[in-house]
């Protein structure tokens, strides 16, 4: 089982931890290799993604560790901390991933373990043969809970009219309730009440002088007001992976492409990703073993531009509140589709009573706006392990990330919030991350004595590169560029540098493979503090007693296991700003 800074075995481990191999996540077709730890583990909870393409759920390894500073994990990909959504990993190229869940098991990383580590190692070849691998998904996706049902527009009216009666009477607009009824019946189609009549007979017969719909009233375009239907669809989910690799006494290797395409069930939402993998290892001499492995990611993608979970821009809220007798489209008296100088379908956002979102239509704003995204990613490993002799190995880890995020949103200027005059914002963002460690392991066995030790250094620096451009006015339709734009809102960039620096230590020893005992220590240093508060001891002590290795427990044959274990220990969150 891969851990802190090495491997154990399951059995030797006096953490708390919990472990997924490759055959367990090629078992669940996962769009994020995160998503496949839900349900693997107690004291992990695991929060759904938001229903986006390629959007990643939340973990919370044993509860909130703070109201205030980041409660997510640390992500270590092949022993560099990884700070890039994992969404962008093909899960296909993940050999395992280990989540450390206590303080005895997280401590040696230090001052960023307060909230648990989850730990990912990608794949290498391992057979003397060449093994191809080819993998194809292929799935759909919709709405988990059906939408509640709703009233329909022959049931909606005599509400309203009841509404409208009600205020009537409540107000004295009139003496009695017949005045009452009548006027409510005269007046609720085709006013500022509703605003607009689907029916076949005149506004004023629609709802009779007792609140009842007209028996002869039909529907002129009954297929145009479900605004839940238009923007939903089947989304359809296809992924390629082709994988090759092997060993040889001195070699092993793996590579990997991949082709993912994610077309969600809102409209427009869709994430399209294609990545690649290398990983080589070679041992020219039987003191020196050097590693390579390198990983890109391209991603792009649409997002549905939900906003808040009540706001005009929210598809589902949109749909789910507007009236169920206002159109999507204009329509003639008859019923008719009223269509432009080019055969195009007119839509519909002014003809509509108060409260129905007049001056906005959740459909050509989601067809007509943009909020899309592109992301190039490329991951660099390295090492080198210098073997002295036989359990003392001296290792050389250096990692290299870079991320290119660009995010360009574009609001129409016809309706909704770029009216009248068009809008575009673009964020491009650049993370250029470089990790460092140097560790001396020594590992030896003495008859039934086993020790283990571990000192080394890591430094940590990262890079964040900021610009913003948000600009309106477009001039010429069809050009969504910032330079087609007239007047600047916002022009601005920064830079920010976030570095750690670490110096760590672990013992572990075992006696007959029964008792254990193990300790750890890490004293690090933020730039997140102050200069005079940057530095911080976190350490950590364990033990356990392998019950069923004692002899006694021969006589008891129905127990295959069973493990006593304690350990306490102290961890860090500098996660209190984004730098």
């Amino acid at each position: 089982m891969v851990v802190a800074f090495g491997t154990v075995n399951k059995k030797d481990f006096t953490g708390s931890a919990a472990a997924l191999d490759s055959k367990k996540l090629e078992a669940r077709p996962v769009t994020n290799a995160t998503n496949a730890l839900e349900g693997i583990t107690s004291g992990v909870q695991f929060t759904s993604a938001s229903g986006q393409p390629g959007s990643s759920g939340s973990i919370r390894i044993r509860g909130f560790g703070s109201f205030s500073a980041d409660s997510s994990p640390l992500y270590v990909v092949d022993g560099v901390p990884y700070d890039a959504s994992i969404s962008n990993i093909n899960a296909d190229d993940i050999e395992s991933i280990t989540v450390l869940k206590d303080a005895a098991s997280s401590a040696l990383y230090g001052a960023r373990a307060a909230n648990g580590v989850v730990l990912i190692t990608t794949k290498k070849g391992r057979s003397e043969k060449i093994n191809f691998s080819v993998r194809i998904n292929h799935g759909f996706s919709t709405r988990g809970v059906p939408e509640y049902e709703r009233l329909d527009a022959f049931q909606y009216v005599p509400v309203e009219w009841e509404i409208m009666r009600n205020g009537f009477l409540t107000a004295g607009t009139y003496s009695s309730a017949a005045e009452a009824n009548a006027a409510a019946s005269n007046s609720i189609m085709g006013t500022a009440a509703l605003n607009n009549n689907p029916f076949n007979v005149p506004a004023n017969q629609v709802v009779g002088t007792d609140g009842k719909m007209n028996s002869s009233a039909k529907l002129l375009y009954p297929e145009d007001l479900d605004w839940q239907k238009a923007v939903e669809r089947l989304g359809h989910r296809q992924e390629y992976t082709v994988s090759a690799g092997g060993a040889s006494q001195k070699a092993d290797y793996y590579f990997s492409v991949g082709y993912l395409n994610d077309q969600g069930y809102a409209i427009r939402s869709y994430m399209e990703r294609f990545n690649a993998r290398m990983n080589i290892n070679v041992q020219p001499r039987k003191w020196l073993k050097t590693g390579l492995n390198m990983a890109g990611t391209m991603s792009s993608g649409n997002t549905s531009n939900t906003g808040s979970s009540t706001g005009y821009v929210n598809q589902f809220y949109f749909a789910r509140n507007i009236g169920p007798i206002y159109p999507i489209h204009q329509h003639n008296a008859d019923g008719s589709y009223v269509y432009d100088e080019l055969g195009e379908l007119v839509y519909e956002w002014n003809n509509r009573g108060g409260g129905a979102s007049q001056g906005r239509h959740i459909v050509a704003e989601t067809l007509w706006n943009d909020n899309l995204y592109k992301r190039d990613i490329l991951n660099t490993r390295a090492y080198v392990d210098i073997i002295f002799f036989e359990g003392l190995k001296f290792s050389v880890n250096v990692g290299y990330d870079t991320r290119n995020y660009l995010d360009s949103s574009f609001d129409n200027p016809h309706v909704g919030d770029g009216s009248p005059s068009g809008r575009a914002d673009n964020e491009h963002t650049r993370y250029d991350t470089v990790n460092l460690n140097q560790l001396l392991t020594y590992n030896k066995t003495f008859n039934r004595h086993t020790v283990d030790f571990l000192i080394g250094h890591e430094s940590y620096r990262n890079q964040y590169r900021y610009f913003r451009g948000f600009r309106q006015g477009l001039v010429a339709e069809g050009n969504v560029e910032l330079v087609n734009f007239t007047t600047t809102n916002t022009l601005t960039g920064y830079r920010n540098i976030y570095t750690t620096e670490g110096y760590l230590s672990r013992f572990n020893y075992n006696y007959d493979h029964r008792y254990y005992l193990s300790a750890s220590f890490r004293r690090d240093g933020s730039s997140r503090f102050y200069k005079d508060a940057r530095w911080g001891n976190f350490w950590s002590v364990g033990g356990s007693w392998r019950i069923d290795q004692e002899p006694f427990m021969a006589a008891v044959p129905w127990i295959s296991a069973a493990k006593l274990r304690a350990s306490y220990g102290s961890v860090g969150n500098d996660g209190t700003s984004s730098w």
